[in-house]
């Protein structure tokens, strides 16, 4: 492997639920769905013949979360309906209301935006300015898939 996460601690979580990378800041974003929902976020040094990575991570309560940026990313908090916006410090910059009151999740829309999914429907949100771009009628979906120039997208669900 190039290169090795661990986690001190034993913090006892589950698998990953979902793993995003950010090649510009060489930054990788871990979701788990266990205990309300959590995230971490790993800064990798650009030199991995060490093969290892020890740093502490970021980290986070949040049912979801995803890159939106260069240098930032949103995290969902199912309790609250709220999309918070973080720097690489894992501060917060930014915080809305999700667009919908049933928000289960979120995922990568482009920069500044966010898919963020409901029971019926996915709904395209951009974040900087609070406003819904779209918004499409889907069943329960699971994971997101865009091609390489970012002008399709494909919903994989469960039925």
């Amino acid at each position: 492997p190039l290169v090795s996460l661990r986690r001190g601690g034993g913090q006892g979580l589950a698998t990953p639920r979902s793993l995003a990378y950010n090649p510009a800041e060489n930054a990788v974003l871990l979701s788990y769905d266990g205990e309300g929902g959590m995230y971490e976020l790993y800064l990798l040094p650009r030199d991995t013949s060490r093969g290892e990575v020890t740093s502490d991570a970021g980290r986070g309560q949040g049912s979801s979360a995803c890159f939106v940026a260069r240098n930032r990313f949103a995290v969902l908090d199912k309790n609250s309906n709220t999309i918070s916006v973080k720097n690489l410090q894992n501060e917060t910059t930014k915080r809305c209301p999700a667009p919908t009151p049933t928000t289960d999740a979120i995922f990568y829309g482009g920069t500044g935006l966010v898919l963020c999914k409901s029971e019926d429907k996915m709904v395209m949100f951009d974040v900087q300015q609070r406003t819904v771009v779209g918004e499409l009628s889907t069943p329960s979906v699971k994971y997101v898939v865009w091609n390489a120039e970012m002008t399709m997208v494909a919903f994989l669900c469960k039925h």
